[in-house]
């Protein structure tokens, strides 16, 4: 339909058809590309593309049926070289037994419980910082044994990327790059867990001889029920719990450092983030 269109009105108007063909052909050369549709006769024509050796100064006709064999050779150009883009299958949505449900989603629990998520995760980090923000320098040997050297420089830096940092990502300010700053941290954290465990037990043979003898008063009821192995048991349930609870809050910065802080934050409001 549209190519029909093209030539019917290129035909009517031999003028401007004249100065499309120059465009379609050889931007530099005049009268539908003179460069390659030659005027002269060659000794030897060849029968294959007796079009090219037509005259452009002959009778009117012969101009015309050369235009429109030109029109024709760059329709068929253009469609050859710019293959349509195939449509995109559309996502499937998803239908929801109620209707009115979809609203309540996407209006209000999705941006909410996003919210909550990321006030959680702001707040655990300035519930773990806020004691190295008192006692800035007492990681000093903790960072250092972790590799990063000097202690007294990571050790306030990694107090105020916890505290100020988690602050941050609670009001969703600057949420992504301080997301993954934290969330970096706290994988270092994890393979510490990981790599330095608690141990096997709190108590050597004499310990548990003690233990075993009713405590001689040293221990409460509690204390020698927990200790009855030797501490085994709560070892590993402290090695257990301080993995999986590093593996959740580095999966929830990480989670927003790819994401952002969500609507309801201020890199929304300001409407600039990284």
């Amino acid at each position: 339909m549209r190519q029909s269109r093209v030539k019917s009105f290129f035909e009517e108007d031999l003028s401007f058809l004249d100065r499309a063909c120059g465009r379609l052909i050889d931007p530099r050369q005049g009268n539908c590309g003179r460069a390659r549709y030659s005027p002269v006769q060659p000794d030897h024509p060849d029968p294959a593309s007796t079009v090219s050796t037509i005259d452009f100064n002959t009778a009117p006709e012969a101009q015309r049926a050369l235009r429109r064999q030109l029109i024709q050779e760059a329709i068929m150009t253009l469609q050859t070289s710019y293959s349509p883009i195939p449509a995109q299958p559309a996502a499937r949505e998803t239908r929801f037994i109620l209707p009115f449900m979809r609203n309540v989603y996407s209006d209000f629990a999705e941006p909410f419980a996003w919210t909550a998520f990321r006030i959680a995760i702001g707040g655990m980090l300035m519930i773990e910082g806020w004691p190295k923000i008192v006692a800035p320098l007492a990681q000093s040997g903790f960072v250092e044994g972790l590799g990063f050297y000097p202690g007294w420089l990571w050790s306030p830096v990694l107090a105020a990327m916890q505290f100020f940092g988690g602050l941050l990502i609670a009001l969703g300010l600057l949420t992504r790059p301080l997301a993954l700053a934290n969330a970096v941290m706290l994988a270092i954290t994890l393979w510490f867990h990981y790599s330095h465990p608690y141990g096997h037990a709190f108590l050597t043979q004499a310990g548990l001889d003690i233990v075993n003898a009713g405590g001689n008063g040293l221990f409460t009821a509690e204390g020698l029920q927990r200790l009855g192995d030797g501490g085994t048991k709560f070892l590993e349930q402290v090695q257990t719990k301080a993995e999986l609870a590093s593996l959740f809050w580095t999966g929830g910065a990480f989670l927003f450092a790819a994401f952002g802080g969500g609507r309801l934050s201020l890199d929304r409001f300001i409407g600039r983030e990284f």
